[in-house]
């Protein structure tokens, strides 16, 4: 029984190192912060690529809901994988789009 409540402190103790978290623990984590804009219809495919490629981010809020932009905030250690996944995504997103410019 010990061994069970050590063990759930430590899962509770541990510092989450990728995918999605609040602002309070990025400013806590310290370093600088870089801010990116994506359409809010890629938001749920860009949280999904974030946390395959171990990036640690936040999604902030949506001050205008009118321009179709959404954004997230993550360190600036993380560019490079940051810069994989907008390539990947756009790949993906070119894709989409010569797949429905071939089916009309």
């Amino acid at each position: 029984m010990k061994k069970a409540v050590d063990f759930l402190i430590a899962i509770l103790d541990h510092e989450k190192t990728m995918g999605k978290t609040d602002m309070r623990k990025l400013l806590m984590k310290g370093g600088d912060l870089q801010v990116l804009q994506f359409a809010t219809e890629d938001m749920k495919q860009v949280e999904k690529m974030a946390k395959k490629y171990g990036i640690l981010y936040s999604v902030l809020p949506d001050i205008n809901k009118k321009d179709g932009m959404s954004e997230i905030i993550f360190h600036t250690e993380a560019v490079p994988r940051v810069n994989m996944m907008i390539q990947k995504l756009l790949r993906y997103k070119n894709r989409e789009i010569q797949i429905k410019t071939l089916r009309k």
